[in-house]
């Protein structure tokens, strides 16, 4: 057993290795590559012990990291109060119409599965991974707000769809208490958030008295799991929790972390969500060897689902986009998006790890649940096989990528900094903190850096060849004899935080 659960760990490991390095250049979303790893290793190693994971596992370990990170790193919280409206209508009413439109269909089309089954299959299905399509459109400077509205349906309909989901598995296991469930959702929906908001603001108090770097990232580390098992405990949502946790935590960290924290808590997150959601994928890949051959029912049932998937989110986005302009709390304009913008938002969501995960969250006993796995990797397959190229193609003709220098509002936001340098060298001037010379060496710097700003990307890239040919004069030293190892490693560790890719980590 536990030769088998190593095997199971090197081919999570390897494959997630390769997509790695073949990713970005296929530009296939790495989710997809992930499930196919799995499913050829299942093929090509027929002795590979089965598969089964906990539900609650998924739930309870990899859910709330997932979520947390989504929330505290990917979120922009100005602009999502700025689009609340369409953000809403989204998350919350696309998610309901698909799960229940696509619940219907599966229904229909699946004669074994149930209506709770069936409406956890499109819970599965509701939520959205933005990052492959945001990627691709920051890559030809499409409309800001198209991005903002796209991560902001994706932050809110996860804790949407996870609800849905718990109500559909209460459906499936027992009809008669549906309705003080539906009114029990909406209780606990409104406690995790409060109790998100709540324990974030806590953590992040606790965070500004403590300056050790290492127990600062610790504490980023457990604030999802926290507020997912605390909402848990008290009867409230934790993946809203989760969520809200995140969000908060989105508005008010950043300046207290200091620059070796900050960039190695990123770049921690960013590995740790890489791993759980592309463990995730490998392992719903090797599940799909020891599932039923799919029959023609199957077959048909998940490109109609599929089909009705992309027809929900079509359909909503344009016709109830404009109800978002009634939603208080967004911008006046929030309902006035371009047609060519809801379409790209409409074709622009695809299935990602969050999707593999509710799917793997159906408990081992439900009556076809190997149908339910087998459509949704279908649907992930599709998204990443079918979708995203077809997206790409749209996107270079909607806003085809324009090489120039840095927008405008980059540069802005470097003079201003630039400014606000210079004023502070100004006023240490007026005391003897600093030498004089010290002084005015920096200053002239900083001036120069304002020449510069808008040769960023040139002067970014020389700036990477300089500290490249110091890391190399410094093991010419540490070879010769002439410095030690305690020098060696204090000094790259320096350069290290003056890297501009150190904190320019690619998204997993």
């Amino acid at each position: 057993m536990s030769n088998g659960v190593f095997t199971v760990a090197a081919i999570v490991g390897i494959s997630l290795i390769l997509t790695r390095l073949v990713a970005h250049r296929v530009r296939v979303p790495t989710t997809t590559l992930l499930v196919l790893c799995g499913v050829a290793a299942g093929i090509l190693l027929p002795t590979l012990p089965e598969v089964d994971l906990d539900p609650h596992l998924v739930l309870s370990v990899f859910l709330p990291p997932l979520i947390y990170h989504h929330a505290a790193f990917g979120s922009a919280p100005r602009e999502i109060r700025a689009d609340l409206g369409p953000i809403l209508v989204l998350g919350v009413g696309l998610t309901a119409v698909t799960t229940t439109v696509v619940g219907f269909v599966a229904w229909a089309l699946l004669s074994g599965v149930g209506v709770g089954l069936a409406l956890a299959l499109g819970a599965a299905l509701a939520p959205t991974a933005a990052v492959p399509t945001c990627a691709l459109l920051r890559r030809h400077r499409a409309p800001a707000r198209v991005i903002t509205i796209l991560e902001g349906e994706s932050l809110v309909n996860e804790g949407v769809a996870l609800v849905l989901f718990a109500l559909a598995l209460e459906w499936n296991n027992d009809r008669s208490h549906v309705l003080n469930d539906l009114v029990s959702s909406a209780g606990e929906l409104a406690g995790g958030a409060l109790l998100g908001l709540a324990i974030a603001w806590l953590l992040i108090r606790l965070r500004r008295r403590i300056t050790d770097p290492g127990t600062l990232i610790l504490i980023s580390l457990a604030t999802p799991f926290i507020a997912h098992h605390t909402g848990e405990l008290l009867h409230a949502s934790g993946p809203v929790a989760t969520a809200a946790a995140g969000i908060y935590a989105a508005t008010r960290t950043g300046p207290d972390l200091h620059t070796p924290g900050r960039v190695t808590e990123r770049l921690t997150w960013r590995v740790l969500v890489f791993l759980l959601g592309g463990t995730l994928a490998v392992l719903l890949g090797i599940q799909l060897r020891d599932l039923p051959e799919p029959g023609v029912v199957v077959l048909i049932a998940s490109a109609a689902i599929i089909l009705v998937v992309i027809a929900c989110r079509v359909a909503w986005s344009l016709l109830a986009a404009p109800a978002a302009r009634w939603i208080p709390g967004g911008s006046p304009a929030a309902g006035h998006l371009p047609r060519t913008a809801r379409l790209t938002v409409a074709l622009g969501a695809t299935q990602g790890p969050l999707a593999l995960a509710i799917a793997l969250a159906l408990p081992s006993a439900v009556a076809e649940r190997d149908a339910v796995l087998t459509i949704v990797a279908i649907a992930a397959l599709f998204s990443g096989l079918v979708q995203i190229p077809a997206l790409t193609l749209l996107v270079r003709r909607l806003f085809p990528a324009v090489p120039g220098p840095p927008q405008h509002e980059e540069v802005l936001a470097r003079t201003a900094v630039s400014d606000a340098a210079i004023r502070h060298l100004d006023e240490a001037a007026e005391d003897d903190r600093f030498d004089r010379q010290v002084l005015a060496l920096q200053r002239a710097a900083l001036r120069v850096d304002r020449v510069l700003v808008r040769d960023a990307d040139q002067r970014r890239a020389l700036h990477r060849e300089l500290i490249q040919t110091e890391r190399e004069e410094l093991m010419r030293l540490y070879r010769a004899g002439e410095i030690s190892s305690e020098t060696l490693h204090s000094l790259t560790h320096e350069l290290d935080l003056q890297d501009p890719d150190a904190s320019r980590a690619p998204e997993p």
